[in-house]
This record gives structure tokens, sequence and C-alpha cells, in this order.
């Protein structure tokens, strides 16, 4: 069975997207270069670039054009989350580290695949921003990326940009979501008083051997922003 053609200019974009022939931030073909390069209508080239839309890829600005998404996290597997409820209004969107260091193994995390025999683990705290507002505070263990090439990177956008900078191979993750009070830290850093709600979410990721790449715990202020995930394996 053929391949439908929308699903043909979707791949084509994709991969020129991945392969970074078409970098961060730069315009795409319009709808009309597109059909005279694919020969066919406007249909299929929109729905093609709906669905790069809706996985965070491009931007689609009225009056201007279409554009490669400015920190796309991930090419393989899609966590949504803050770049994909902002991915319009990246400009606006600021990430900070704060600390990049070596820190005690957790409890929570001895014994899982490829940290049975580690004592220290290294710890990466940020903050994301939207309009120089706190709305994200992140706690990282990374096992899967060297700290020395974490801290170089300074202020960035997503670990998960990261691993795919690094060519770190993802499998899975598992993620649970509660809504709990801010405490300590958290609430220091996403500036608000101690007990405000927020939605903690803890995810750990793990590379395609099955051991343990990665866990985050994070805060997110949801009264006036909305996270979103979807899971998508491309492989």
């Amino acid at each position: 069975m053929a391949e439908p053609l929308h699903e043909k200019i979707y791949q084509y974009l994709y991969q020129k997207i991945q392969k970074h022939e078409y970098e961060e931030g730069e315009k795409l073909p319009t709808e009309s270069e597109l059909s005279d390069f694919f020969q066919s209508s406007k249909a299929p080239v929109r729905q093609a670039l709906e669905k790069l839309g809706l996985e965070g890829f491009i931007v689609r600005r009225p009056g201007k054009g279409t554009y490669v998404a400015v920190h796309q996290a991930w090419p393989h597997l899609n966590l949504g989350g803050f770049g994909q409820e902002f991915s319009e209004k990246s400009a606006l969107i600021y990430c900070r580290t704060l600390k990049v260091e070596e820190e005690p193994l957790p409890a929570f995390l001895q014994g899982e695949p490829g940290l049975e025999n580690c004592l220290t683990i290294t710890g990466v705290t940020r903050v994301r921003y939207y309009k120089s507002k706190p709305l994200y505070y992140l706690h990282h263990y990374v096992a899967g990326l060297e700290r020395e090439l974490i801290q170089q990177e300074g202020n960035f956008a997503s670990m998960l940009a990261l691993y795919d900078k690094y060519h770190r191979a993802i499998g899975q993750t598992a993620e649970v979501l509660e809504a709990v009070g801010a405490q300590g830290e958290a609430a220091k850093q996403l500036q608000v008083p101690e007990g405000t709600p927020v939605m903690q979410v803890s995810r750990k990721t793990y590379g395609q051997d099955g051991r343990l790449v990665e866990y985050v715990r994070f805060y997110v202020l949801t009264a006036d922003w909305k996270y979103r995930t979807s899971y998508k394996n491309r492989e």
C-alpha cells in the first residue's frame, strides 16, 4: 500500500529538521513552494505541517510563515510539558541552571539498573521562567551524561535535548504526577508561600539498554499554566 502523500511530506520535513538542514528558527518553504515541489495540492502539505506543529517541531506564525521551533526537546520521544505549552512563545522562555554538582546517591535510586555500585550521582538544579516569572523548579539526578558536559552547556533549555545532542539513546520513561504544596527550595525558587498548590512530576528515564539515565522531580505552578505530556516513540 502506497504511503499517503501527507505522510511522505511530513517525513521529508521531519528528516531535514533532525539533520539540521533546517536549523532552529529557520523559515520553512511556503505551502505553495512545498505543493510545487511535491506536485500536489495544498491539502496534504497542510496535513503534514499540522502534524509537525502538534508535535512541537515547527511554529506557524500568521502572516509571517512557518519556522522550525526553537529548543525542540527530543526527536524520538516527545515529552511535551513546558515547551509544548509555550512552543509559539519560545522567545519569552528562559531556563536557568542553578547548580551542577556531585551529590550522594539518594536511597530511592539505590539498586536501579546501572547504579548498583554507585555512591554518588550528578545533581542538576534548574528553574524555567516565562516572562521572567518562575514556573518550573527542577532537580535532576543524571547518570546518563558526564557532569562536565552538562556544566559546559550553561543555561540549557532541556536535559532531553542534551541526551539527543550527545547521542544518548533513550528507551522508556515512567512518570508519576501528584498535587502537593510547595515547600522549602521549591517554594523559594518559584517565589510563592510554602503550601502553595503545585503539581509535582517525578520521572525516571531509562536507556535502550535498560540502565537508568535520569531521575527528575519537578514542581509546576498550575494556577495559570497547563502541563501537557505525550509519548510517541519513532523508532
